[in-house]
């Protein structure tokens, strides 16, 4: 499948999850950054053939918009949603540490402190063989779709 994509078939030429299709696949290969739209992948097999009209063009638009708007809101509640699963794992942990016996307790600090002394060594002697480098830039190589003729 050269598409890429695992509910697509290819042969076929549809997709299985039309009737339910995700946001991201509704809106492909158009996106929206909260200012513009651009394409997502410029070699899309759909770019370039048929027709699109004004109806289409829009249709397609505000489904990027509600890709981007559902993508945002889920990037607002996705931190307090881990502040509270971590919480809660730390107050059951804490739960489990009370419970335990002394002795229990020793032999899980020490099991504890030995794992730790075990990555500070894998990680001063990762550091010692490999020179830290700055990532470069990624290249913003997204098309413009601004300019299109309604």
């Amino acid at each position: 499948n050269p598409s890429g994509c695992p509910l697509y078939d290819y042969k076929n030429k549809i997709c299985n999850l039309y009737s339910s299709m995700p946001l991201h696949c509704s809106a492909y290969p158009l996106a929206y950054n909260g200012e513009k739209f651009y394409l997502v992948d410029t070699e899309s097999p759909g770019l370039g053939s048929g027709n699109m009209s004004k109806e289409s063009l829009a249709e397609a638009r505000l489904r990027a918009q509600n890709h981007f708007s559902a993508l945002s809101s889920t990037n607002s509640i996705l931190p307090l949603i881990y502040s509270l699963m971590v919480g809660n794992m730390m107050k059951r942990s804490q739960e489990a540490m009370d419970s335990m016996s002394e002795e229990d307790r020793a032999q899980l600090e020490g099991l504890m402190k030995k794992s730790d002394e075990t990555e500070l060594a894998d990680e001063t002697e990762l550091a010692d063989e490999t020179e830290l480098t700055e990532p470069e830039e990624e290249a913003d190589d997204f098309e413009d779709l601004e300019d299109i003729e309604e």
